[in-house]
């Protein structure tokens, strides 16, 4: 029997592997998991248009017919969540093609576009224009996919809310539950050392935050902890990996982190930027770091969060101080694989880091590490989604 056809629309740059977007990595990891099960073939819209294989995916690059795509019968077909109509989850979503629809929602947009809203007439008027969209892609949908188990009670709630839950489905699985597990190898002939050069020593405590400056993320309480850190652990030093977003709209938040450094005095010295670099040399660089924080705003943005910025120093063994109520953190709580500070406070931060240097206990953060990877793949549960596809039922004749 030939195996079932599946294809992961994007909007992300797959031709190229190194893309450290979290959408990218979202879509690698999702092709490279199910390519056990199904064919599967990641189709983007992003660049120009070429072909490539790799393992045993097919990459398909600057797909523009989405027309004579949607004649295509994949035995179903993947699109993520966006909020404008310029995306291929939506445009494809408006077509009514012949393939059943998957709609993945590993993280819960619209209250990421909230985040950046102003409560005003405009800021409302944006919104509602953005909740249209991600209504149409999500009433397009047969199946659904999240990446944890709060995602999908609130996933469910929102299909709810607009009638994709009814008499026809009711008795149906709708939901699968697929964290994201990133492949965090990397050869190390290909890539930099972190502790080679003149920025960070061998005996360095090096802290990471892990790139994304962001409305939602903010370094700034922990850039004014680190004067009191350094005073207590003179060999500290932080680096802000990829804070820099070549999407020009947060480039005000990089901007106010840079100037309270540079007013610190400790740019270049125990506060070090560094640029984007490939996914690989990420890694790397996480591998060789002591501790991994992230500080988020607490929001309903946060609580439903898959972090991937916690989620990759945790697969590397890195613990991390958080103040997230996100899934990861929880964990991170749960099993003592790091700190869940109650406040971002900048003393507070300090004094979880500086406490955190004291009292470090290798064989017991390996330990708690580990369970919390250990839970995280437990959670994945796939059978609701290939049971749906192996089944092929062609639910859009019977709309």
């Amino acid at each position: 029997m030939a195996l079932k056809t599946l294809a992961i629309l994007s909007d992300e740059d797959l031709i190229r592997s190194d893309r450290t977007s979290s959408m990218a990595i979202r879509q690698r990891f999702l092709a490279n998991l199910l390519s056990k099960i199904f064919n599967v073939s990641l189709v983007t819209s992003f660049g120009k248009h070429q072909e490539k294989k790799l393992s045993n995916i097919k990459i398909m690059g600057g797909v523009g017919n989405l027309h004579s795509l949607s004649k295509e019968k994949f035995d179903a077909v993947i699109i993520g969540l966006a909020t404008n109509k310029d995306s291929i989850y939506y445009k494809y979503s408006k077509l009514k093609p012949k393939s059943p629809i998957i709609v993945d929602m590993y993280y819960a947009i619209i209250f990421e576009k909230l985040i950046t809203l102003e409560n005003s007439w405009s800021g409302n008027r944006i919104f509602n224009e953005k909740l249209k969209v991600l209504d149409k892609i999500l009433g397009s949908g047969d199946h659904f996919i999240c990446a944890t188990s709060q995602q999908k009670d609130y996933l469910l709630g929102m299909l709810s809310s607009i009638g994709c839950i009814n008499t026809s489905n009711f008795s149906e699985e709708l939901v699968s539950i697929a964290p994201t597990i990133i492949d965090t190898t990397f050869k190390k002939n290909k890539v930099k050392k972190l502790r080679s050069g003149s920025q960070f020593g061998g005996n360095d405590k090096i802290v990471l935050w892990l790139g994304g400056i962001y409305p939602w993320f903010d370094p700034c309480p922990l850039i004014e902890a680190m004067p009191q850190v350094i005073r207590n652990t003179k060999n500290t030093k932080l680096l802000i990996l990829g804070g820099k977003h070549p999407n020009i709209e947060y480039k005000s938040f990089y901007d106010k982190a840079l100037v309270l450094v540079q007013k610190s005095g400790l740019l270049g010295k125990s506060i070090i930027f560094m640029d984007w670099v490939d996914e690989k040399q990420s890694y790397a660089y996480i591998k060789e770091v002591d501790l991994n924080v992230i500080l988020s705003q607490q929001t309903l943005e946060d609580k439903y969060a898959f972090r991937t910025r916690i989620l990759a120093p945790t697969l590397l063994g890195i613990p991390s101080i958080t103040n997230g109520s996100d899934y990861i953190s929880s964990l991170i709580k749960k099993h003592g694989a790091g700190v869940v500070l109650n406040s971002t406070d900048p003393t507070n931060i300090a004094a979880a880091i500086n406490g955190f240097f004291r009292l470090q206990d290798e064989k017991r953060k390996i330990i708690s590490v580990k369970k919390v990877i250990s839970e995280i793949k437990s959670s994945t549960d796939l059978k609701n989604l290939i049971n749906f596809v192996e089944r092929r039922q062609n639910i859009k004749e019977t709309h």
